[in-house]
Order: structure tokens, then C-alpha cells, then sequence
């Protein structure tokens, strides 16, 4: 299947709106086109033939302008009259060459570069896309960050990525409407490098969106079909609609429009309610943040599940570099907003060059910056033991960043900024985390620079003044020790801004941890776990909220002792002993849980005896226990 001859007509007048200037009829138009077709012509050489173009050799330089073809041309390649589009408007070619020839090869830079001492870039006017040197055409290292960021180029426009996804496989074929995506992502992979498609953003969720709202009214047809002279070379009337269209491609100047129709009565009450629908569809996220505390007993597995559950977010948009997309932190009683958020820190210059004061950011600002500056990818702050600080005094003023917008919530309209499903109900003013989202890079601290304007998909524009939101592609993950919760108490405003999880404190019998034998003394850890839980929650022996007391399955773990996993005896003593002694029975020592011995009077009484004994006598010295007890801690042993 192929797109129809009216779906072609109606991606044409779209693609004006690749061009950021407002001369697109003028030379300005020309040249972007020539930029824009040289560059991926290059760029699919040396991916199809996996070397550079020589344009001194004919084979070369004939396959060269084959692929400038597939950029430009909208006629039948088979046809007498090559019509090839030059400035994606009514500007129309029909050279057998696409005018490689008579500008690029002879009257541009590849000529001169045969008598260049240096190699020269091109274009000259914006950054550099392609490099040729003595007559050779190579696509610039830093060509793919160009071309997708720059202003000059695609400005980080996802629409403008797209446009060209749906454009370059404007003759494509597919195998059906419900494939349509995954069948151009492949033809485009195949025929473009892996360093374009990913600035690209081809094969991400955020693309297919875009790509799918593009198509949504599109028809299709079992033959390819190609445009002609009298479908894209429009009278005035229709030339005006395609600058209208590319105007109102901007919201801001789609909301000035409405706001005029409606003061002189062109709208209806149904007609602006369908208006209102299709706008709040254009401001759905791909992301949907969450903002969850997994809380659960010592041990039982939180941190395992948190990572879990990111990795496979992270893997279902193919994020392959994890660590980068989650940063994480541990609040603990001396932790406290300047350390979560950022400070100012005194920086010494090299060679003497004195000291400044310098934003050193938290955990909090280095996460929201590479949110920002990554609209297409989900990025992560895990915060573990979220109750060991003071929550609240930690978030300080972001605090009230925690409140998102709801899909069913109006988008919000700020400084021309459009905030929609995900981000921030509400805006913090924080000079320090603006200026770190706008820095250029942060590899390089002896020279630091900062961007005008950080775009965030089509709707924000991040600039000097604009208040900090957490965006929809910034999710929040806590841990929460529920044995450790009265160290600070969350209040509910804070708690209600989080969803809760339980990790229910189960271990799976058959699994490895539940089998580790402790020590040489017969007993694994499953079986002992699963006893001395079911005393911790014994009515006599059981004190306030026993349950958050109880072990988790991993609150040890063995080691590799003679090729086998063993829990060695002094650590079960230090640290599940130690526990049970100084926590969960600190007022029931009398001889419920404890052998009530004259020699075991104090912690280091039961440890000396536990580790001085031999096999399952370790635990008859120090644990009270009737024949039930022995059979439930030897169960595994005896099976």
C-alpha cells in the first residue's frame, strides 16, 4: 500500500512549515532545501555504500544525485519531465539533476574544495552540515546535532522530525494501515545512518504520536501515485492557506486566531468545544509521571522493585544508557533542601585565576535539566528512605511541584508557554535551577555558557525568566522503610501527592535466598525467617505495629563459601541478632522469644553463645523452643 495522490497534495502543503524564516519563496526557501537535500543524500552514501562520496569519480556522482532525488522529487522517476520541489512551496524544478550540477558540484563549495588547501565546510552561512575536501563529500562529526536542534535547520521541533519521517517515505510502501509506522521506521533505518535516525528521534514513542496525529485524515492506495505540475503549484487563494497553515503551526499564533474569530461570532458554542478537544489532544504527553512510595518492612525487596519497574519504562522507549535517565539520592535527619535541590559553592579557578561562587545542583536540578533538554525520553528521581528526612523541609518551595496536571484539567497558557497533561500545576521561580536548565554543557567547568532558550517540544519555550515546572517525562520513585517511620512523619499533604505501594514480605520457597543455609547449623534462612515472624506477631510477645518489625526475605544475604551460598555466623549475629535484641524484643527479654539463662544477659551474652556453639545447637542456645519450633526451623534440612 502507498499513500494516495490527496494524502501527497496535503503532506506538500505541510512541509513549508520545515523552513523557520518567513522568506520561503525567496532564496532563503532555496537554500534551505539545498542544505536540507545534500546533507541526507551524504549522509545515505556513506550509510549505503558505508565510504564518502568522491564526486571526482562518475559513479559517484551519479548515485549522489539518485539521492537527492528522493528528497526533492514528487513527479514519476520514469517520466520524461523530472519535477522535484525546491523550496517545499510553489517553487518548482525540473533538471534531470535536481541542479546538483550546475551549484553544489561546479559554482559551490565542492569545486573550490579541489583547489582548497583546507578542507571546507558547507554550508557556509549556517552550522556545518557536510565537509568536502579535495572534491570528497563527508557528512561533519557534529552534523546530526545541528541539523536536529539549530533554528537554522529543525530548531528541536518533534513535528519538524516527523514531517520528514512521513516525507522521505512519501513513496513508500507498506503492508497495511496498522503497520504504517513500524514499515516507514524500517525503510528509513535502512537507508539513513543510525546518528540521523536518533537525532531524529525516528524510533521513539513521542515521533510515533506525531507521526499518527499527521496521518490521522490521510487515505491510502494499492499503487504509488506521484504529484504533477497542476497539484502543487497553487492560485493565490490556495498559497495564502499554506501560509496560514504555517503560521498557525505556532499555538501562539493559533490562539490569537481563535481569540479574533470568537470576538466577531465565527465560532459557535459546539464548534469551540470541538475546537477546545482537538486542542487539548495536541498537548497529550506520550509520558504519563508517576510520583509513587513503595513502602514495605526491612528487606522485603523496595529498591529491587523500583529498579524493576524503571529499567523496564526505560527499555520499552529503547533507552539503552539507564543510568544516565535516573538519578538518585538518600534523605537521611542531616539532609536538607541546599544538598536536594543545589547551592552555591566557592570555585576555584585554575592558575590562579582567584575564586567565584558557582550553583553546584542536587540531585533535584540535575534530574529536571536532562528532563528538559530530553522531551522524547522519561527520566527518574529515586529518592530512598524518604522518611529518614524531613520530607517537607527537604522539597522546600518544590513542593508545590508535586501537584500535575490532569488530563481532564484545561491546559495552561503562560507567557506563550502552553503547559499541559503531566506538568507542573504550578510554577517555582528559582533563578539558580533556571540558569542550570539553560547551561550549554556541564563537562567543562572552566567555561560556562548558557542558552537563550531551551525548547520542550512544540508548546515551551524555556528562557531566562520562565518558572520551573517538572515536566510529563519526569517521574518520581520513593522507598519507604515502614519500621523506620517515626523517625520523620510525612504529613498528608505531602503523602497525598505520592500514590503508595506495599511490597508484600514474601520469599518464594524454591527460591536460592530462601535455601541459603545459615552457617553450619541445618537452619535456612527461609525457614528461620518465616518463624521468628510468625513470634514477632504472637499477641504476647507482639508490641505496637509488630507487623513493620517483621524481616524482610532480604534483609541478609549469603556469600560464596566453598562454591555454595552461606550467611556467614557472625554476620547473622551483628546484624539479624543484633536486631531482634536491641528492636523488635527490647521489652520482651524475660523468656518468650530468648532462652532465660544466667548466661545470657546482655547482646553480647547471646552472641558469644550462638557463635560458640555447633550446628543446630546455635539456635537451642538462645532461642526458647518446643519441638514445633525445632520442626518448623529444620523444615527445609528435613525434606
Amino acid at each position: 500500500m502507498y499513500l494516495s495522490k490527496d494524502s501527497l497534495k496535503k503532506l506538500y502543503s505541510k512541509m513549508a512549515s520545515l523552513y523557520s524564516g518567513n522568506d520561503i519563496e525567496s532564496q532563503g526557501g532555496t537554500q534551505f532545501v539545498s542544505e536540507l537535500k545534500y546533507f541526507l543524500a551524504t549522509d545515505e552514501f556513506q550509510k549505503t555504500k558505508n565510504r564518502f562520496c568522491n564526486t571526482q569519480n562518475k559513479s559517484d556522482k551519479d548515485t549522489f544525485v539518485e539521492l537527492v532525488g528522493r528528497v526533492v522529487q514528487i513527479s514519476n522517476p520514469a517520466s520524461s519531465i523530472s519535477l522535484d520541489t525546491k523550496n517545499f512551496s510553489q517553487s518548482l524544478g525540473q533538471s534531470k539533476d535536481y541542479d546538483v550540477g550546475s551549484n553544489f558540484f561546479s559554482a559551490n563549495v565542492v569545486k573550490n574544495s579541489l583547489t582548497s588547501r583546507t578542507p571546507l565546510d558547507f554550508p557556509t552561512r549556517h552550522p556545518r552540515l557536510l565537509i568536502c575536501d579535495n572534491g570528497i563529500i563527508s557528512v561533519a562529526e557534529d552534523a546530526y546535532v545541528h541539523f536536529a536542534n539549530e533554528d537554522a535547520y529543525l530548531g528541536r521541533s518533534q513535528l519538524k522530525y516527523a514531517l520528514l519521517f512521513l516525507w522521505l517515505n512519501r513513496f513508500s510502501n507498506f503492508n497495511s494501515v496498522d503497520t504504517i509506522y513500524t514499515d516507514f521506521l524500517d525503510v528509513l533505518q535502512k537507508r539513513y545512518s543510525e546518528n540521523l535516525c536518533s537525532a531524529m528521534q525516528w524510533n521513539t514513542p513521542l515521533i510515533r504520536q506525531y507521526f499518527e496525529n499527521l496521518i490521522e485524515n490521510f487515505t491510502f492506495d494499492t499503487v504509488c501515485r506521484y504529484l504533477e505540475m497542476k497539484d502543487v503549484v497553487d492560485d493565490e487563494f490556495t498559497k495564502t492557506l499554506k501560509h496560514l497553515d504555517s503560521f498557525l503551526n505556532d499555538y501562539v499564533n493559533k490562539a490569537k486566531m481563535k481569540s479574533f474569530l470568537q470576538e466577531r461570532g465565527f465560532f459557535d458554542k459546539k464548534q469551540d468545544e470541538v475546537t477546545k478537544e482537538a486542542e487539548q489532544k495536541d498537548f497529550t504527553s506520550p509520558f504519563t509521571p508517576t510520583q509513587i512510595i513503595y513502602y514495605g518492612v526491612p528487606g522485603c525487596g523496595k529498591s529491587y522493585e523500583v529498579n524493576k519497574v524503571i529499567n523496564a519504562e526505560l527499555d520499552k522507549y529503547g533507552v539503552t544508557d539507564k543510568e544516565y535517565h535516573k538519578v538518585r539520592c538518600v534523605f537521611h535527619p542531616e539532609y536538607c533542601n541546599a544538598d536536594f535541590v543545589g547551592q552555591i559553592y566557592p570555585y576555584v579557578k585554575p592558575d590562579n585565576g582567584g575564586v567565584e561562587y558557582r550553583f553546584k545542583p542536587g540531585p533535584f536540578a540535575e534530574i529536571v535539566r536532562r528532563a528538559y533538554r530530553n522531551p522524547a525520553e522519561p527520566f527518574f528521581l529515586v529518592i530512598e528512605e524518604i522518611n529518614r528526612g524531613n520530607a517537607s523541609a527537604i522539597f522546600g518551595e518544590m513542593f508545590q511541584l508535586l501537584d500535575r496536571i490532569r488530563p481532564e484539567d484545561d491546559p495552561e497558557e503562560l507567557s506563550g508557554n502552553i503547559y499541559g497533561t503531566g506538568w507542573s500545576s504550578y510554577g517555582v521561580t528559582n533563578i539558580d535551577v533556571n540558569a542550570y536548565i539553560r547551561q550549554k554543557s556541564t563537562d567543562n567547568p572552566e567555561k560556562i555558557e548558557y542558552e537563550e532558550s531551551v525548547p520542550y517540544g512544540e508548546k515551551i519555550k524555556f528562557i531566562n525568566n520562565t518558572a520551573v515546572r517538572l515536566p510529563p517525562n519526569l517521574s518520581i520513585y520513593a522507598t519507604m522503610n515502614t519500621n523506620d517511620q517515626n523517625v520523620f512523619t510525612m504529613d498528608n499533604a505531602f503523602q497525598r501527592r505520592f500514590k503508595s505501594k506495599m511490597i508484600r514480605n514474601v520469599l518464594d520457597e524454591n527460591s536460592a535466598q530462601y535455601k541459603t543455609e545459615i552457617d553450619d547449623t541445618g537452619v535456612y534462612w527461609g525457614d528461620f525467617r518465616e518463624w521468628i515472624n510468625e513470634k514477632i506477631l504472637l499477641p504476647q510477645t507482639a508490641i505496637l505495629k509488630a507487623d513493620d518489625k517483621c524481616l524482610g526475605g532480604w534483609f541478609i544475604t549469603g556469600e560464596k563459601i566453598d562454591g555454595v551460598d552461606k550467611i556467614k555466623k557472625e554476620d547473622f549475629a551483628e546484624k539479624v541478632l543484633k536486631y531482634l535484641w536491641d528492636d523488635v524484643f527490647k521489652r520482651n527479654k524475660s523468656g518468650e522469644i530468648f532462652v532465660k539463662d544466667d548466661k545470657v544477659n546482655s547482646l553480647s551474652d547471646l552472641i558469644d553463645a550462638f557463635e560458640t556453639s555447633v550446628g543446630f545447637e546455635s539456635f537451642e542456645k538462645i532461642f526458647k523452643m518446643n519441638d514445633v519450633d525445632k520442626a518448623k526451623l529444620q523444615k527445609q534440612a528435613n525434606t
